[in-house]
C-alpha cells in the first residue's frame, strides 16, 4: 500500500494511506480526503478533507464522492487515529 505524507499547519507530518474508492474501509474513527494524483503523477493533490467515527459506514456512500469525482478524484487518503 503506498502513503502520501502532509504537513500541516503546525509543522506536523501526517501520513495517509492511499485507497481505492471500492475498498474495504476500516469502521473506526479516522481523518480522510478525496484526491487525485499531482502533476505527472507525483505526490497528491486533496480535494475534500474530513474525519469520522465510523469510516466504513461514512464512505459506504459519501454525497461528496461524485463531485470529487468531477474534480479528478481518484482514491481516499486515510489517517486512522
Amino acid at each position: 500500500m503506498s502513503e502520501a505524507i502532509f504537513r500541516g499547519i503546525s509543522g506536523r507530518l501526517h501520513r495517509f494511506a492511499v485507497y481505492r474508492p471500492d475498498a474495504d474501509f476500516a469502521v473506526a474513527p479516522a481523518v480522510y480526503c478525496f484526491a487525485r494524483p499531482g502533476l505527472g503523477g507525483r505526490g497528491w493533490i486533496p480535494l475534500f478533507l474530513s474525519r469520522t467515527a465510523n469510516l466504513a459506514k461514512r464512505l459506504a456512500s459519501h454525497e461528496q464522492w461524485p463531485e470529487a469525482q468531477l474534480l479528478g478524484a481518484t482514491h481516499v487518503l486515510v489517517c486512522e487515529h
